[in-house]
């Protein structure tokens, strides 16, 4: 937008020391690096789980396609109710399916077995990260008019490299506990694995990023900062144009 240009911070170290001075922003990026760790294992570990655990390594393709439809498929719906009800209601509520979803798959997936349920609950997971893929970006900009309220500066750019930072440390760490794990427990690439082994790929795809989403769902009810708080802010923003 041509009205946020020549309003950026002065400073960068300022700026990014900003962000997390900023109230809201800090607990939305604690919860976005949990719920990041915990989506990071499991796209990490689907193939593991495809190839060692259950015999659907066929279906990658149409379980990514499973994954991906309701992301987009249902994007009108949760800009719909992200309005409805709000976008803190609408990302905690999908915060807590996703988590209940995986921690179930832990316990119904049977190591050797085709399972039909996992079809359905990747469509869960997909129509879970499309809620908050449409509500995370939304609420991000509310924050930074927020910080704009308390700083008189724009700072978008500060905002998405703390983002993406975020996002790419959690995939790594999340690759590095994953290796350890997998070579404390003893497993050997292209070799049929042991029942103990099946065990801790499914725990880790599954128990793991389901504590991860519920932890994150419970950091993200502390969340307080809402709509009508945004337009009065809204408001003084554009009074000061």
């Amino acid at each position: 937008r041509t009205d946020y240009q020549g309003r950026g911070g002065s400073n960068v170290f300022r700026s990014f020391a900003d962000v997390f001075r900023n109230p809201h922003a800090r607990l939305l990026l604690m919860m976005y690096a949990i719920e990041t760790f915990g989506a990071s294992s499991i796209s990490l570990l689907v193939p593991y789980l495809v190839e060692y655990v259950i015999p659907m390594q066929a279906y990658m393709v149409l379980l990514l396609v499973t994954f991906v439809v309701p992301q987009f498929a249902f994007t009108p719906l949760f800009i719909w109710l992200s309005k409805k009800i709000g976008k803190k209601k609408l990302w905690f509520g999908a915060m807590l399916v996703a988590a209940s979803m995986f921690t179930l798959t832990f316990f119904v997936i049977t190591p050797g077995e085709f399972s039909y349920l996992i079809w359905f609950g990747t469509f869960i997971y997909g129509m879970c990260s499309g809620a908050g893929a449409v509500v995370a970006p939304s609420i991000k900009a509310d924050i930074i008019d927020f910080d704009e309220y308390q700083t008189g500066e724009r700072k978008e750019g500060a905002y998405l490299a703390v983002w993406n930072l975020i996002r790419k440390a959690s995939g790594s760490v999340v690759a590095l506990v994953t290796g350890f794990v997998l070579q404390f427990t003893g497993f050997v690439p292209n070799v049929e694995q042991s029942h103990e082994i099946q065990l801790w790929i499914l725990g880790l795809f599954s128990l793991l990023p389901g504590f991860c989403y519920l932890a994150g769902a419970i950091i993200w009810y502390r969340f307080t900062f809402n709509e009508t708080e945004h337009a009065e802010i809204r408001k003084v923003l554009e009074s000061r144009v």
